[in-house]
């Protein structure tokens, strides 16, 4: 099965964003999810410590294991330089209000990077 990186950055409320919309494309588009979650001095907190999940969690510093695949980077941030490669990015500032199916892309795995709550999800 196809993965997702569910990249969360931030405060709290961002990171909660970015899960709720990264795990809804998941399973939209049958996607096994990895949440990344960035320790920073917005969040300083694990990811276990807030909540009790079955969902793979890694750190910053763990390999995404991106090399040698097709990657589709899903943000509403397109314009900042992302650095991952074999990339295809696709996104507006209204990105998650968009991307819901992405059957018509060539991917191995797709990274999500969106702060905010898609407002298709109901």
């Amino acid at each position: 099965m196809k993965k997702i990186y569910i990249l969360c950055d931030g405060g709290l409320g961002n990171r909660l964003g970015g899960i709720i919309g990264g795990l809804h494309i998941a399973k939209k588009n049958d996607l096994t999810p990895i949440i990344v979650w960035v320790k920073s001095n917005q969040c300083e907190c694990p990811f276990n410590q807030l909540f009790d999940s079955n969902i793979k969690v890694i750190n910053s510093d763990e390999n995404y294991d991106l090399e040698n695949k097709k990657n589709l980077l899903i943000t509403h941030l397109p314009d900042i330089e992302w650095n991952f490669p074999n990339c295809t990015i696709i996104g507006t500032k209204n990105v998650p209000d968009t991307i819901i199916n992405i059957d018509d892309y060539d991917f191995d795995t797709v990274i999500y990077s969106a702060c905010v709550i898609p407002l298709y999800i109901e």
